[in-house]
């Protein structure tokens, strides 16, 4: 029997939350970690939380939206506090397989004898692209290669941050979360800034979760595009355009991806949307806010 002997606490990030799902999510983790920490930003606090007492649970409330950077960060803080050797950051609907702390754990332990590693991720299934198992991805010259072959732990070139497990040293070193990008972009941004400090991040096809990107997918030309809200594409396109002109942290080609996405946003978000106008609106200032660095929550 496989037995993890490190201190892992989980830092769960909760904004309205279904509270029937979020149960399921703290029941399939309550056992396999040391500690969930609740970092709750919803306005004015969700006092439906306070159903999950449980010597285990720990419910942080900031009262307001903070972001989903600064909500992770709080909860980090708390658990390096409290002696913390690994963090794994979730969503609130995300439920995990009961062996997935092992699962991660043992690739984990694999690959650090050869590789500094700085977090190690699952492969998910996401549930608007008709529950199909999404690739892992690595960037080659710009282009986003995707793999399909679920054969191995491998290093990529970014992840989700939800069931991602990160070192504690390694977040002294790399940093925390970038709190200025408040949402999206946060976990892409993270692990660039891990690789371009000489760390791998892996992501490993034996451990498998679901997760919702975006709100649907539609067909456009052929490729199946993730449709987001409006306040979720003025984030996406603002932030792309500030790491692009501002980071530090992205290699050329890093920057080349972000300029094709950044493109792509613009061209083929309004098709999609409803209300195509009102969409370039959006997408304009969010362009605008990038390149003026005018970042944080949005006024």
């Amino acid at each position: 029997m496989f037995k993890i002997n490190k201190k892992i606490d989980a830092v769960l990030v909760t904004y309205n939350p279904d509270t029937d799902t979020l149960k399921k999510c703290i029941d399939s983790l309550i056992n396999q970690v040391r500690r969930i920490i609740i970092v709750d930003n919803t306005p004015l606090g969700c006092k439906k939380l306070n159903s999950f007492n449980h010597e285990n649970v720990e419910i942080i409330y900031l009262y307001e939206n903070m972001g989903i950077a600064y909500a992770q960060n709080v909860g980090i803080k708390k658990a390096m506090n409290d002696g913390a050797e690994f963090i794994l950051t979730s969503d609130q609907d995300t439920i995990y397989p009961e062996d997935y702390i092992e699962v991660l754990m043992r690739c984990f332990i694999e690959k650090s004898k050869e590789l500094k590693i700085a977090s190690i991720s699952p492969v998910y299934i996401d549930e608007n692209k008709e529950n199909s198992l999404q690739p892992m991805v690595y960037l080659k010259f710009g282009f986003l290669k995707k793999d399909y072959s679920f054969k191995e732990c491998k290093s990529v070139s970014h992840v989700i941050s939800s069931g991602m497990l990160i070192p504690i040293d390694v977040l002294n070193y790399v940093g925390l979360m970038e709190e200025k990008l408040f949402i999206d972009w946060v976990d892409t941004e993270w692990c660039w800034r891990a690789i371009s400090k000489g760390f791998h991040v892996l992501q490993t096809p034996h451990a498998v979760i679901n997760h919702c990107h975006g709100n649907t997918s539609r067909n456009v030309f052929g490729k199946n595009i993730t449709v987001h809200s409006s306040f979720r594409n003025y984030y996406k396109i603002r932030n792309a355009v500030y790491l692009l002109l501002y980071s530090d942290n992205l290699s050329f080609f890093m920057r080349l991806f972000t300029l094709k996405q950044i493109l792509q946003m613009l061209i083929l978000n309004p098709l999609v949307s409803n209300n195509k106008i009102d969409e370039a609106i959006v997408l304009l200032k969010g362009l605008k806010d990038g390149l003026f660095a005018k970042m944080g929550m949005k006024k």
